[in-house]
């Protein structure tokens, strides 16, 4: 069963007719390069944190009146490996965590699940009714999964955390549909959907079999629709549908060598590879991001003269030396030039986004791009050292065992 549903998928992507050539690998300049960007993006990370609360800000921008439960997890997952790389010590990290846990207790919640979005100071602490996204939720546990194997003495308190939620609420028994949205205040999910495979959401799929709240089978019963561009065929969502970050999310922590997802995921960074050399752009990488102009570039509005530096930098472990030779292009548009803060030079990396048709760069930084691009060059630089965190963990263990798409 597992092996002829891992083959029908694989013949999905074959029937594109594309064989990409193996990958360069890294020269020992290219990982002191690498290694450079990674210090100066976790500088950012550990720079925007409300005093107040130790939650982090969503952005670089003045107006710093908003997080995400979505930041919050990438924040926390990016602190562990900072600690791991010796970026900071045990007590300046245990110190932020647990700042951030008191800051959670605080917050009217539904079984720990909380508005997606929150004011990083908490001048409300009660829940707010309409609708959250599952899709901005799972990184929080999957921060928190890897503060558990990284800080033992949180062990319990992260575990008690994490077995509150209620992932069973997610799951229609009746139709294998998921429901990916909540509500706190009613305490009820909602919008049932089969999820399309190459979305980010499939990370919350994975929590709730991994959990053993929902049954495995559910699995294979979400969409496998494609699209092609290219000649290459990848899983839907697709280009328009949020990009390569929505492929790539359920991979920074999952290791997805060997898994359909892994081979739709090389599929669309070699259609996104061949559309820059169609339209003639010197530098590629199409994700929602913050454009120059102010816009958020998201479902339906990805355009092709707008480029980012973590769309690339998730591909990284499939195409390591050639997605260094594009963060090097990106960086002579001047992407990665000191950011001033209270007249103070910061060097932060790369800034969120450019037009590559005018030059003009973004003059903002988004928690979220800067921790994808964080933790994908972990992966590759580090020695899988996320993913063999994440892969450490008892629940991630049995999630695996579970699925059918993991070997």
């Amino acid at each position: 069963m597992r092996t002829t549903h891992w083959m029908a998928l694989l013949l999905v992507f074959s029937l594109a007719g594309n064989v990409a050539a193996g990958p360069h690998p890294l020269t020992a300049e290219d990982r002191d390069y690498l290694r450079g960007i990674m210090r100066e993006t976790w500088h950012f990370l550990d720079f925007y944190i409300s005093p107040k609360t130790g939650l982090p800000y969503d952005s670089s921008t003045p107006n710093k009146d908003i997080t995400n439960t979505t930041t919050i997890g990438v924040y926390l997952a990016s602190l562990c490996m900072a600690y791991k790389m010796n970026y900071v010590t045990e007590d300046h990290a245990l110190a932020r965590i647990e700042r951030i846990l008191d800051s959670l207790d605080t917050l009217e919640h539904w079984n720990r699940l909380y508005n997606n979005w929150l004011h990083p100071d908490l001048k409300t602490r009660e829940a707010q009714p309409g609708r959250n996204n599952i899709s901005d939720y799972n990184k929080l546990p999957a921060g928190l999964i890897l503060v558990r194997q990284t800080f033992p003495r949180l062990e319990s308190r992260i575990t008690a955390f994490l077995n509150e939620i209620p992932w069973a609420e997610f799951h229609d028994p009746e139709t294998d549909k998921v429901l990916y949205e909540f509500d706190v205040v009613q305490r009820k999910t909602l919008n049932p959907v089969y999820l399309f495979r190459g979305e980010d959401k499939v990370l919350g799929l994975f929590f709730m079999i991994a959990s053993e709240q929902v049954p495995p089978e559910v699995w294979d019963r979400q969409d496998n629709a494609t699209e092609e561009r290219h000649g290459y065929r990848y899983f839907r969502h697709g280009w328009q549908g949020g990009g390569l970050f929505m492929h790539f999310f359920c991979s920074l922590f999952l290791d997805p060598r060997g898994t359909p997802l892994e081979e739709s995921a090389r599929n669309f960074t070699l259609a996104q590879k061949a559309h820059a050399e169609k339209i003639g752009a010197p530098v590629w990488g199409w994700s929602a991001c913050e454009a120059p102009d102010g816009r958020y570039l998201g479902m339906d509005a990805i355009t092709d003269e707008i480029v980012t530096p973590h769309a690339s930098a998730l591909a990284i472990h499939l195409f390591p030396r050639e997605v260094t030779d594009n963060l090097r292009r990106l960086e002579t548009f001047g992407l990665r030039e000191p950011f001033p803060v209270d007249g103070e030079p910061q060097r932060f990396g790369f800034r969120d986004s450019v037009n590559w048709k005018t030059g003009e760069v973004a003059d903002v930084y988004l928690v979220l791009d800067q921790a994808m691009l964080f933790l994908a060059l972990i992966n590759v630089v580090e020695d899988e050292l996320l993913w063999r965190t994440f892969g450490a963990d008892p629940m991630v263990r049995r999630g695996r065992e579970l699925i059918p798409d993991y070997p």
